[in-house]
């Protein structure tokens, strides 16, 4: 369970940002234990496959037409 706490922060160049959910996280045990942090307490390693894919691949038609036909 993240929190909704936000703590405000400066990057490098000055630019002022917002951290959301700093403090420390807190989980409930899993009924089935079939979480990350059931195995991590359980003495296993947790690997979790992600991929963050943020192309419109609905509008990609779209530009392959306009590029092909100006």
């Amino acid at each position: 369970m993240y929190g909704n706490d936000a703590h405000l922060h400066r990057n490098p160049r000055g630019e002022e940002y917002y951290w959301l959910g700093v403090h420390t996280l807190e989980w409930r045990k899993s009924e089935k234990n079939d979480c990350d942090l059931s195995a991590i307490e359980a003495g296993y390693v947790s690997i979790t496959p992600i991929q963050l894919d943020m192309t419109a691949h609905d509008e990609l038609e779209t530009l392959n037409h306009w590029i092909e036909h100006g």
